[in-house]
């Protein structure tokens, strides 16, 4: 079953890249994993592939911030252990809905938690709650029309 291939490689200054790609199989991943290594002087620290999963069908919504750019951004903290340090963990909310925003454009309190539960519940670690902001990024295709006088 076709599914997507994403490999991470790093630099000797330690940035990241990731590499997708769709791919036939799982195995194909392995030559993806040989190609980069001898086309690249960043170093492959992970390979990983994942299958699609069906979705329900849903439904877009008009909302101030209905564009995929502009993204609520929830950040959180793992518990430190006798053996690990804290980690960060971020995780974003591309078009956030109208109701998950506060008039300071800040996460809503309701929807910080119910995201720390959903992260609590998908890695398996506790987190602590450190805030969270709404962002936008440049879209990819900009209006260019004006209809002013």
């Amino acid at each position: 079953m076709p599914g997507i291939a994403t490999i991470v490689l790093v630099d000797y200054k330690g940035q990241r890249s990731h590499s997708r790609l769709e791919v036939k199989d799982k195995k194909a991943v392995e030559g993806v994993v040989s190609f980069l290594k001898g086309h690249s002087d960043a170093k492959v620290i992970s390979a990983s592939y994942s299958e699609p999963v069906a979705v329900p069908e849903d439904n877009t919504d008009p909302g101030k911030s209905d564009r995929v750019a502009q993204k609520l951004v929830g950040l959180y903290k793992t518990q430190p252990t006798d053996t690990s340090l804290s980690k960060a963990v971020r995780f974003s909310i591309p078009a956030p809905r109208d109701e998950d925003i506060d008039k300071d454009q800040e996460m809503d309190s309701d929807v910080a938690e119910d995201l720390k539960d959903m992260l609590q519940t998908a890695t398996g670690k506790k987190l602590r709650f450190y805030g969270g902001y709404l962002t936008s990024k440049r879209p990819h295709s900009l209006k260019n029309k004006m209809t002013g006088v």
